[in-house]
């Protein structure tokens, strides 16, 4: 099961926050998780593999100070959170997040409440989104539009790539449906490039520095990344209906998984964009 959330928060005070928050976010919901089942939290946290969630920074109608984002108390802010597995959607929506409902969290030292609610944004399966994609009797279209909403990047062999590169970024889906997915999609699908994939058009792209935290309290280790966010549009050159097919399964699964690296950070938060987001962008 593929769930997406949001996490509403009530600020307990003013509060003065830096420009990133998704890693005092990801710390906090790894202690919840670990209150209820030690074993898993250490595996959602160790090691370098693939997590199956992600995490957004928080969403909020914020003024500025100084360079910090700062909240009057009784503001109210929200994050997204999604789950790529249903062992872990499971135990997120039944176990650790009915816990945190009206309990006191703090975020880079700053106190909230969390709200007595959980707002479903999203549910699917694997499963759903394969027949949805393959026994359309309707031609899928060759173009697909995608928001970047927060910084975006990728992990290559020379350092990191910040640009919207296609088979970067369909590898990044790829690589998380085959990893938590129930049903895999075919050795097949590995040869992304065969689906000719380009891209055809982008607006509002932008480059954006991001600054994450890793490690303890008492030793924080700061990481600085350069990501782009914004909106494209792809084209699947390819006229092999397995190909349209795959790569609109893969865009829909992307609003789950996100896009790149760090995505446990805040970093990849991706979407389907439309027409109205094309035409606000050119607005602004």
């Amino acid at each position: 099961m593929l769930i997406s959330v949001l996490i509403h928060l009530t600020a307990q005070q003013k509060i003065s926050l830096p420009a990133e928050t998704g890693s005092a976010i990801r710390a906090e919901l790894l202690k919840w998780t670990q209150k209820i089942n030690p074993a898993h939290s250490a595996q959602l946290h160790n090691g370098n593999a693939l997590r199956p969630y992600t995490l957004s920074d928080l969403q909020g109608d914020f003024r500025f100070e100084g360079g910090h984002r700062v909240l009057k108390e009784g503001d109210q802010v929200c994050f997204r959170l999604t789950s790529l597995s249903a062992a872990d959607s499971q135990l997120l929506l039944n176990e650790v997040l009915p816990q945190m409902l009206g309990k006191s969290i703090q975020l880079a030292h700053q106190k909230f409440v969390v709200q007595e609610k959980i707002e479903v944004q999203q549910k699917t399966s694997y499963q759903e989104l394969l027949q949805k994609n393959f026994d359309s009797t309707k031609p899928a279209p060759a173009l697909i539009d995608v928001a970047f909403d927060s910084p975006t990047t990728f992990n290559v062999d020379n350092g990191v790539m910040p640009l919207p590169v296609p088979v970067l970024i369909f590898n990044s889906w790829l690589a998380r449906w085959n990893q938590f997915a129930e049903v895999n999609f075919s050795q097949d699908i590995k040869k992304i490039d065969e689906a000719l994939l380009s891209l055809s058009r982008f607006q509002k792209l932008r480059s954006q520095a991001v600054t994450l935290t890793k490690g303890s309290p008492e030793s924080p280790k700061k990481i600085p990344l350069i990501g782009f966010t914004g909106l494209c549009r792809f084209r699947i050159n390819s006229n092999d209906s397995f190909w349209l097919s795959a790569c609109h399964t893969l865009t829909e699964f992307s609003t789950f998984c996100g896009t790149g690296t760090k995505t446990s950070y805040g970093l990849g938060q991706t979407r389907i964009a439309n027409e109205l987001d094309w035409k606000n962008s050119r607005n602004k």
